[in-house]
């Protein structure tokens, strides 16, 4: 979100962290920081709320099971 509110508005920023594509991660000061791919998330996420016996967020969400 941040990165499209700088983009959509053209803003100029001093940032010296880097995305990149060819590998999904962003370094700072050529130094690898944080991997954006997780593809094990969603595997894990749902193993996880199977083991509690209990519904995933969104799908409560989705049909209508939060807060009641």
């Amino acid at each position: 979100m941040l990165g499209d509110v700088i983009i959509n508005n053209k803003l100029i920023i001093n940032c010296d962290m880097k995305f990149y594509e060819l590998g999904f991660y962003i370094i700072y000061k050529n130094t690898f920081i944080i991997s954006t791919e997780y593809p094990e998330y969603d595997k894990e996420r749902s193993m996880q709320y199977n083991t509690i016996n209990k519904h995933r967020y969104d799908k409560m969400w989705t049909n209508k099971n939060v807060y009641k």
